[in-house]
């Protein structure tokens, strides 16, 4: 071996050591055409759940038009919470629509199912609906979705004063139904923003 050829394989060898490596993550497409680059991601039936910047954030299965990657087995918590690049550059005020409003939907979705679940003492529902209103305010929405988020963090402290009340003998009928129209009109407000069709 000549000492060009030894210096060119020396060189070569240096690269490969020394260069960085290029992490692939797995992309979730979602119908409304946002792609959500992630960490990891798991199926749990209904819903995707997904690691993104140090967050896990759920989806409705529904709003998922495929995956590239494999999901994992298991909680996704022990994965790194680098912040993700989101895939497509200029897209990413969608993504981080989509993101936003799958959680926003995924809380809404249960706020509304307590209200059906007739089998819950009204102290264990107010204590729920005080669950999910801490959840609501522990994440930031943009700024097309601040009316909606407004509505829902309103509709989940109803929610609590409803079962407060009720706990206290007071009949709720009338203010649950009131509270369920609530929520399905929060949900197709955030559905209609997601999809892009209720920006200014």
């Amino acid at each position: 071996m000549t000492a060009g050829t030894c210096a060119a394989a020396g060189l070569v060898l240096l690269t490969a050591l020394v260069a960085p490596t290029v992490a692939v993550a797995d992309v979730i497409h979602l119908k409304n055409g946002s792609r959500i680059e992630v960490e990891a991601w798991r199926d749990l039936g209904d819903a995707i759940e997904f690691a993104r910047g140090g967050g896990l954030v759920r989806i409705s299965k529904a709003d998922v038009a495929r995956i590239e990657g494999t999901p994992v087995r298991g909680p996704l918590s022990m994965y790194p919470s680098a912040p993700a690049e989101p895939a497509g550059g200029p897209a990413a005020p969608g993504l981080e629509r989509a993101a936003a409003a799958g959680r926003m939907l995924e809380l809404l979705g249960q706020g509304e199912a307590l209200l059906g679940r007739d089998l819950m003492a009204p102290d264990e529902k107010a204590g729920a609906f005080r669950r999910l209103a801490a959840a609501w305010q522990g994440f930031v929405v943009p700024k097309e979705l601040d009316e909606a988020y407004s509505k829902g963090q309103q509709a989940l402290q109803t929610g609590v004063e409803v079962f407060n009340a009720q706990d206290a003998g007071s009949e709720v009928g009338p203010r649950v139904e009131a509270l369920r129209k609530e929520f399905r009109e929060t949900q197709e407000k955030v559905k209609t923003i997601a999809e892009g069709k209720g920006e200014d």
